[in-house]
Order: C-alpha cells, then structure tokens, then sequence
C-alpha cells in the first residue's frame, strides 16, 4: 500500500487559513468589520495584506488545470459508484465534514464510508457541480467553493432532506493542495440547502 505524506509546510499553511477565516468570522459577526486582524506569522502561507477573502487571486493557470482535473475525477468516481476511487481524491489525513456535521478522517476512511454510501442510500445516484469561486492562497493551496447536485438517490440517510424536487443540493468548501505533486482534497465542508438552482 502507498502511504502519502503531506508536507508540515502545506499542513500549516491549511490551519493558518482555517485560523484566518474563523477570526474573519468572529470579527463580521460582532460587527466590527473595522477591528483589526490578527497578522499571520511569517511562513504561514497568508499575509496581512491579503487576509481579505475577496482580495484573493485566481490560481495559475497551470494550478486551475490541476483543481479541474481533481474536480473530474471526483465527480466521475462518485458516479461510476467507485468508493474507494472516490476516496483516493483526498489527501491521507484529510478532514471531510458531511452536511449533518460528522467528520471522517482520512482517504482510507472516507473511500470507505462511501463504498458503503454506493451500496446503499446514494446508490445509481448523479451527481453534479458548479464551482461558485476558487483562489489561491498559495501556489499550491487554493479554496474551492462549489454547489453540488444529487439526483436519483436510493432513499436519504436519517437526517439529511431534499428539495420538493428530490435533489439534495449542498454547497461545498474544500480546501485543495498538491501532495507530491498531485492535487488532492486536504479538507471540505459540505452545508445542504433546500432552495432550488444553483
């Protein structure tokens, strides 16, 4: 069996972004859009300047081919039904949060659960995706908003709804870096969504 290793570096990089966001957060939600922003440490991948999320550049184009490439893969493997395919996207310890908020860890884990997934509630399900945004943080650590349909589920897990038309839509937030040099799947969040269209 392969065993992946991820960088410190890119391991750093993703918790100084989760660390940015959440004081981003805090500060729009207490409604001090003027309070300032804790400066990243030097070599944590973001700089004061750029801690606006909307400031953030478009990745390279050779970085956007590979994000795309990843994206197709993704897709094709949940709907060839492939789980442990599916799971190999993601880096080795990679954080999945699933739309009821459970965590699964790791690509081994997360093929797993969807072979079972495959087999059972999600099984000749479709699914599709548009991305709403992505930047780059780095260059190879970037963010990648998206909006995903699934149609022609088997029947739904406790807990999760679909709109009146029977699609589950979820918008999705990964966080994507390359792996020796290979893009994957470091972290994502899928919140679900009853409003129709994307």
């Amino acid at each position: 069996m392969h065993s992946t290793f991820i960088p410190s570096s890119l391991r750093s990089a993703a918790r100084s972004l989760f660390a940015g966001l959440a004081v981003l957060a805090l500060g729009f939600t207490a409604g001090c859009s003027d309070s300032p922003v804790a400066e990243a440490a030097p070599g944590d991948g973001l700089q004061a300047s750029s801690a606006s999320f909307s400031a953030l550049p478009a990745p390279p184009p050779a970085a956007a081919r590979g994000i795309d490439d990843l994206l197709a893969r993704w897709s094709d493997s949940w709907n060839s039904m492939d789980g442990m395919a599916f799971g190999a996207n993601y880096a080795e310890d990679a954080d999945f949060v699933n739309p009821l908020g459970g965590i699964v860890t790791g690509s081994a884990a997360i093929g797993a659960t969807h072979v079972f997934l495959f087999n059972g509630p999600f099984r000749g399900s479709r699914s599709e995706y548009v991305i709403r945004r992505m930047v780059a943080l780095t260059g190879n650590l970037a963010i990648v908003d998206l909006n995903t349909e699934l149609r022609n589920v088997a029947f739904l897990p406790p807990g999760l709804s679909a709109s009146p038309d029977g699609v589950v839509r979820t918008r999705g937030r990964l966080i994507v870096g390359t792996v020796h040099g290979e893009w994957k799947i470091l972290a994502q969040q899928y919140t679900s969504f009853l409003a129709a269209g994307f």
